[in-house]
């Protein structure tokens, strides 16, 4: 077993497993990781994703695990399927906040959502 150095070590020592894990929690990353979860970097980034079931026709809100102080800058999704015939293209955000994104399925079966959303 190797010794834990302190995380100001700045040596060319091998780097523990937990040296590293005490490294990230020192330097202001937080995060869960879930199905629906995010991480916060340091420099205020944050990334959001999840699953969420949406009927054909219809809209569904998403509401993120953790506001973005600022700006959702961007939100992406793509339905979940095993079907070769899934198309994209009916899927789209309508709104989008620090809070929450609107997401609409115009044309896809009722399906799952996989999200990514990125803001600060």
């Amino acid at each position: 077993k190797a010794p834990t150095p302190a995380t100001s070590d700045n040596s060319t020592n091998l780097a523990t497993t937990q040296f590293v894990k005490n490294l990230i929690n020192s330097e202001g990353f937080t995060q869960s990781l879930n199905n629906n979860g995010w991480t916060k970097f340091p420099n205020g980034l944050i990334v959001q994703w999840g699953i969420v079931n949406i009927a054909n026709k219809s809209s569904r809100t998403i509401n993120f695990s953790i506001s973005f102080p600022n700006n959702c800058a961007s939100i992406m999704a793509t339905p979940l399927s095993d079907r070769n015939d899934t198309a994209t293209e009916g899927i789209y955000f309508k709104t989008k906040s620090k809070n929450n994104a609107v997401v609409y399925n115009s044309s896809n079966p009722d399906s799952q959502i996989m999200w990514i959303a990125i803001g600060y």
